[in-house]
């Protein structure tokens, strides 16, 4: 009887302890925020610098969140907090996660590059900014002879401004005219006298093209007004050009065609009677360029005859010759 009374006595000890063992374990691992970890309130972090808000931080034994978002703001002292999350006086528990806002301060903006445009260009440009124009002034330039741009500007592009900051221009009113000897272009290339018109202050009037034997393409027979001259600055000159057309005087080019006509070894520099009785070939040598197809040679060559042809091709050009109606050589000239 007394055994049965121990084993009844020893299982309702065991079941008391298991089930109060079961109940610690709730209360100490599944309601951690409600046992041991009192409320309390979110301190106020914004407008503190962001040193003493982490202080605040670790003090409430709370954590940050990082990285630190930041953010422009013309109110708020740069490297103050300007927002948090949770907001203040919010309740919350030790350990919990804190995110903060810091300012940098007023928006700073880069200056653009206004140098070469028109006044209303730059203005339309600082206003897209954020900035706006300033101060405007002109002056005549050797270096901007262009009227009515931005030479200068200050500040200058790159450096940083806050918003709606000025930005004052200096405009070239172009070359400052006076008057001078017009120098001699006679035989100089087009692209050369362009380069001396263009520092001297003249423009390129008319472009007459005549064909010249004298003159490569592209060269200048004669303008107007002629040399020394009294010219001033911003006058045009007219200029004859030797040439067909502005086209080939661009792109054309000299060649000589040398073309040994076949049938001895040895190449003879005339058309006399060689050595060897043999019989003259007819000779074609055709071109095609730009202009079309042209017949440079057509007539009858001893063999070994060596033929020299000079011709002003345009643009690309093909060579062909021709030894009685075979065509012996094609290649492109260069």
């Amino acid at each position: 009887m007394r055994n049965a009374l121990n084993i009844v006595f020893s299982t309702m000890l065991i079941s008391f302890l298991f089930v109060n063992g079961v109940a610690a374990f709730v209360l100490l691992r599944i309601l951690p925020d409600k046992i041991g970890t009192p409320d309390l309130e979110m301190p106020k972090l914004e407008g503190l610098s962001l040193s003493k808000a982490k202080y605040l931080i670790r003090l409430h034994q709370l954590k940050l969140e990082g990285p630190v978002i930041y953010q422009a703001d013309s109110k708020v002292l740069s490297g103050h907090v300007l927002a948090q999350k949770p907001p203040a006086n919010f309740k919350i528990k030790t350990g919990r996660t804190i995110r903060l806002t810091v300012s940098s301060g007023e928006e700073m903006i880069t200056v653009p590059n206004l140098l070469g445009m028109s006044p209303r260009e730059a203005e339309q440009v600082l206003n897209e900014a954020g900035l706006r124009r300033g101060q405007v002034a002109a002056v005549h330039s050797y270096t901007f002879r262009k009227a009515n741009v931005v030479m200068a500007q200050s500040p200058e592009s790159g450096t940083y401004k806050k918003r709606q900051s000025s930005v004052s221009i200096l405009l070239s009113l172009g070359l400052k005219s006076f008057p001078f000897l017009m120098p001699n272009l006679e035989g100089l290339q087009l692209d050369r006298v362009r380069v001396i018109l263009e520092e001297n202050g003249l423009k390129i009037g008319q472009e007459d093209y005549q064909p010249d034997s004298k003159f490569g393409p592209g060269t200048i027979i004669n303008h107007q007004p002629s040399v020394d001259t009294v010219v001033q600055t911003g006058q045009k000159v007219n200029l004859q050009i030797s040439g067909t057309d502005k086209f080939e005087s661009e792109t054309s080019y000299f060649v000589e065609v040398v073309h040994v006509v076949s049938g001895i070894s040895k190449p003879r520099e005339d058309n006399d009677l060689p050595e060897e009785r043999l019989p003259k070939k007819y000779v074609q040598i055709i071109i095609d360029d730009q202009r079309g197809q042209k017949r440079i040679v057509n007539s009858n060559y001893w063999p070994g005859t060596v033929i020299r042809k000079p011709y002003k091709a345009v643009g690309s050009a093909m060579v062909r010759v021709y030894e009685d109606y075979e065509l012996v050589r094609e290649e492109i000239l260069e």
